[in-house]
């Protein structure tokens, strides 16, 4: 209000039209005030707020309509200034608190992307486990249907017959190691798994069931070891022994045909592993990816300021 009572009495015919009059007409009557326990914002708020005419030069302060002292322009300002420094500082402290958070998930996510990782080639390296084991399963399956049809269509000749005995314990003996070595493979993957901790379990169970269908080949092929057995000791003057023997073993292949079907599920199983640690594999990296430009983002608006 003083600048338009100085404009006043600074024009032309100031004298004229004010000098006689009293000073409340020139300079007005409508002091800014503002209770003390209003916040500075709210104070420099209404301030800005008057119009040109109306522009407060200073802020009276009361308490319980008493004055309690006067905030001048310059104060004001001083105000202005403190409150955007400290508005600064607590927009520093978030970034920073921020980053420390971020920090966090980003060292969380590097370690769920390298179990990840392993858990990616476990996966792999057992789904190329399961496809050999079924595949060897396969073959023995093919020697077993083969042994039963030369067993068939020889059975009158008893040299024959033993020589079919010595390749189905040829056979037995390629089953048996097959199953000994994949028996092996399974303990090795349940050791890898429970180093995995929680991520392996997976990995441990289908270990187990791929330990138990080795420990049912191996028991398959000792009943075949018998089965030959008593060829052997029936071969001279027993043909009917030798139909109990196709008999049987056209009851072993169909044993491995159930077997070769529990393996195609094993496989299927480890290839939905193998994807599942892919995708995790890859949503990781890309959370890792966001994570880095936001945390560069955060770096930016440090170094802005």
């Amino acid at each position: 209000m003083r600048d338009a009572f100085y404009r006043k009495l600074t024009g032309r015919f100031a004298p004229e039209l004010f000098y006689d009059r009293p000073v409340a007409q020139a300079a007005g009557i409508e002091p800014l005030t503002a209770d003390c326990g209003t916040p500075p914002a709210e104070l420099i708020d209404i301030a800005l707020t008057r119009g040109d005419e109306s522009f407060a030069d200073c802020v009276v302060l009361t308490r319980e309509e008493r004055c309690e002292g006067v905030l001048t322009v310059r104060d004001l300002i001083r105000m202005s200034r403190d409150l955007q420094e400290r508005s600064a500082r607590e927009r520093q402290e978030q970034i920073a608190g921020s980053r420390f958070v971020l920090d966090g998930v980003s060292g969380s996510l590097s370690e769920i992307h390298a179990a990840a990782g392993g858990a990616l080639s476990e996966a792999a390296r057992m789904n190329r486990r399961t496809e050999e084991g079924r595949r060897a399963l396969s073959e023995a399956g093919q020697a077993f249907a083969e042994a039963s049809e030369a067993i068939a269509g020889q059975r009158g000749a008893i040299g024959d017959m033993l020589d079919c005995a010595r390749e189905i314990a040829q056979a037995t003996g390629s089953i048996r190691g097959i199953a000994g070595t994949s028996s092996l493979l399974a303990l090795n993957a349940s050791i890898e798994a429970a180093r995995a901790g929680e991520a392996g379990r997976g990995f441990a169970v289908v270990a187990g069931e791929v330990r138990a269908l080795a420990e049912s080949t191996r028991r398959l092929s000792d009943e075949i070891g018998s089965l030959l057995e008593r060829m052997n000791a029936l071969s001279l003057g027993a043909a009917s022994g030798m139909e109990e023997a196709e008999t049987r073993i056209r009851g072993a292949a169909g044993r491995m045909g159930a077997a070769d079907d529990e393996f195609r599920e094993v496989s299927a199983s480890a290839r939905g592993s193998e994807e599942g640690g892919r995708f995790t594999f890859g949503l990781t990296e890309s959370a890792l990816r966001e994570v880095g430009a936001v945390r560069q983002t955060l770096e930016s608006s440090l170094e802005s300021r």
